[in-house]
């Protein structure tokens, strides 16, 4: 006998993030700054953010705006995408839906 469900999600077929972003974006965070030779301090002060909020972002423990995700790129002299890997399971996702 099937189960009758009276309380059905209408947005329900909407893409959400994977719940590892945070993690997935804090790696390459630090590849990233690793490659180009920066400390946390350095690219603290070059973002105009803390260094133990880099740590956070980088460890996947904060969900950053915008406009912070922005000045980390821009401190890194990469595009914003450069921050997300193609290779996550919702870029692929996102972009079939397209």
């Amino acid at each position: 006998m099937n189960p009758i469900i009276t309380n059905q999600n209408p947005i329900k077929n909407i893409v959400r993030p994977h719940p590892d972003i945070t993690i997935r974006f804090g790696a390459a965070l630090k590849s990233i700054r690793k490659q180009r030779g920066f400390s946390q301090e350095v690219l603290a002060e070059r973002a105009d953010l803390h260094r133990t909020y880099i740590s956070d972002v980088e460890r996947g423990s904060r969900n950053l705006s915008l406009k912070n995700i922005a000045k980390l790129a821009c401190a890194m002299d990469v595009p914003i995408a450069a921050l997300f890997p193609l290779d996550a399971p919702e870029a692929r996702s996102s972009m079939n839906h397209a």
